[in-house]
């Protein structure tokens, strides 16, 4: 494979990424001295802004580029669909919120309303049928 072909996989990587639901995706194959060549994919987590690093990464090492790269088209496929991401980012983020409330003595009158849609929610991702 030469650099152009390189680059139209991990463009087409990054692509899948996006159509997974993740944010800020990128991918690259790193060839260093000494070590085993490697596929880096990285994105973003949650959409909830902290002051600690929100990355997520995914390596995958050695063996024929072909093959490394089969395996990192078979990790995308693997995650959960863009609509899955996003339901489960918000759930996510409920949780804490909830968490932090209970954390903070907030009046069980804001927090109840919060538990009952965190329950339904898990509810229907538990029952979802993906064939109807």
């Amino acid at each position: 494979m030469d650099h152009k072909q390189i680059q139209t996989v991990t463009n087409r990587l990054a692509k899948a990424m996006t159509a997974k639901g993740l944010r800020e995706p990128s991918a690259e194959v790193q060839i260093e001295s000494h070590a085993e060549m490697t596929i880096v994919m990285r994105w973003k987590d949650a959409r909830v802004e902290t002051y600690i690093s929100d990355s997520k990464y995914k390596f995958i090492r050695g063996g024929d580029l072909k093959e490394m790269i089969a395996e990192a088209d078979a990790y995308i496929a693997e995650l959960p669909s863009a609509e899955e991401t996003r339901m489960n980012e918000f759930m996510g983020a409920l949780g804490k919120v909830i968490d932090l409330g209970r954390k903070n003595g907030v009046e069980a009158d804001y927090l109840n309303p919060l538990v009952a849609s965190m329950k339904k929610l898990s509810e229907n991702i538990i029952t979802h049928d993906r064939a109807a």
